[in-house]
């Protein structure tokens, strides 16, 4: 299971590294609760407390927690988060001096989704570009629901023009057009984190 969520020879040497107890055993956050987290270990789900960590874990994140040592509610302990080698992160847009919120870690690849059954949003667009280069990842503009181009026929040639260095890759559900050019631009082992609008076509 750890391999299906991302645990590559880089990953194991890290936790090697970082966490050389014996005892401490590698697991990928799938989705982090305020004081909880659900991870992906080697087998089966974990839903340990966050208590006692050195900062608050994000979706993402590679965690080491204790296989020998329980809490006080039978659960796992945690003891380390590795570090980062990338953070999908955001401020709140009306406090500037706000903490970063890590939205997901150790992203490889953000796919920037942009649907064509509407106008575009440059601003929403330029915005998400920005977030995805600062990430540290490499952005990968999707443009979705393609048979529906006739809708908004410029809109692919304005995504285009203002995606700069990302790659723009055009594809259908519906029809499968562009599924296999996407594919190819997540190789084994990568994670890949989806950003856009609702209803843009993320969840197909």
């Amino acid at each position: 299971m750890l391999r299906e969520y991302g645990y590559t020879g880089r990953i194991r040497a890290l936790f090697a590294f970082h966490f050389p107890d014996p005892n401490l055993h590698p697991a990928r956050v799938v989705r982090a609760d305020r004081g909880r987290v659900l991870l992906a270990p080697a087998a089966g789900w974990l839903h340990p407390r966050t208590g006692g960590l050195d900062g608050r874990p994000a979706t993402g994140d590679w965690v080491a927690y204790d296989g020998a040592r329980p809490d006080a509610e039978g659960g796992p302990v945690l003891a380390g988060i590795l570090p980062r080698y990338s953070a999908l992160a955001r401020k709140k847009a009306y406090d500037p001096l706000s903490q970063e919120q890590v939205l997901a870690a150790n992203i490889d690849v953000v796919g920037v989704v942009v649907p064509l059954d509407r106008p575009l949003s440059r601003n929403r667009l330029e915005r998400i570009l920005v977030a995805g280069w600062d990430s540290g990842a490499v952005p990968l503009v999707i443009v979705t629901k393609a048979d529906l181009a006739g809708a908004h026929s410029g809109v692919v040639a304005q995504v285009a023009g203002q995606a700069g260095a990302a790659e723009v890759v055009t594809t259908s559900a519906e029809t499968g057009d562009g599924l296999d050019e996407l594919a190819q631009r997540v190789r084994p082992g990568q994670t890949l984190a989806l950003l856009g609008p609702s209803g843009a076509g993320k969840s197909s």
